[in-house]
């Protein structure tokens, strides 16, 4: 009888031990860090920042060499009040693609950026979207 209790408590512990490790997994990974790979694109990088109620809306695309085309569409989305509030259309080659723009927006309001949009070069073409959210506080 004691060698059962004694089973029975290691088997205990070491069921709190593989949950335990598994929440620090998960706590070390975070969804927004998964990076895709993509056979025309090094990386793409979308950020928004919020200043005195003026969004900076950066667009960042590293092709890989060979690459002739880049396009598609930048877009700033309202979520608070469910519109779409303004598009840029994205259009270029080289080795660094970068756009930046600037857009009024409201206090209190949650935003999403949007890069849709193609990498096209020698060995075909990516389909590339990414988005980030963020509230102008």
């Amino acid at each position: 009888m004691r060698k059962i209790k004694r089973l029975l408590a290691a088997a205990l512990c070491c069921v709190c031990l593989l949950g335990m490790c598994q929440e620090a997994a998960m706590a070390a990974s975070p969804e927004d860090e998964i990076m895709p790979c993509w056979d025309q694109t090094n990386v793409v990088t979308i950020d928004m920042v919020f200043n005195n109620n003026i969004a900076t809306c950066i667009l960042n695309i590293v092709p890989k060499s060979g690459v002739t085309l880049i396009t598609g569409y930048l877009q700033l989305y309202d979520v608070t009040d469910d519109k779409l509030i303004r598009s840029w259309a994205i259009k270029g080659t080289g080795t660094l693609y970068n756009k930046e723009e600037t857009y009024p927006v409201t206090r209190g309001h949650k935003y999403t950026l949007t890069y849709k949009g193609t990498v096209t070069g020698s060995q075909g073409t990516d389909e590339i979207e990414v988005t980030k959210t963020g509230t102008n506080n």
